[in-house]
């Protein structure tokens, strides 16, 4: 009994050893936000001063998508700490991610229709 006790013991403490040395390796992890100079087609969804593109979308789109926007608003803000505006209304902001579907979504058929986004059949 007393042997059981003392293996347990010491598999304990090994796995507080585990436990902390990875609290201290977390540096090895690169950062999220990368602080360097973007190239012409880069597009931050969150940059070095914490701001945030606007997801923008259409309130009329499947009720798929738009939980899907909702998802992807509380990912980045668990992921960056940093709020992104959503929104059904056109925006103003220096970038915006626009979500919809085909046929649904008026600012994705005003795109396509423009020659912004390419279809294929």
């Amino acid at each position: 009994m007393k042997k059981k006790m003392f293996c347990l013991g010491i598999l304990f403490l090994f796995a507080c050893d585990l436990s902390l040395n990875a609290q201290q390796t977390m540096s090895v992890i690169p950062p999220i936000v990368h602080d360097y100079a973007t190239a012409t087609k880069d597009f931050p969804v969150v940059d070095v001063h914490r701001e945030c593109a606007t997801i923008r979308y259409d309130s009329h789109d499947y009720k798929g998508v738009i939980r899907a926007i909702n998802d992807l608003h509380k990912d980045i803000e668990r992921v960056t700490g940093a709020k992104t505006n959503v929104s059904a209304d056109a925006v103003s902001g220096k970038y915006e991610i626009i979500i919809g579907t085909l046929g649904k979504s008026k600012v994705i058929d005003a795109l396509a229709a423009s020659g912004k986004i390419k279809l294929r059949n």
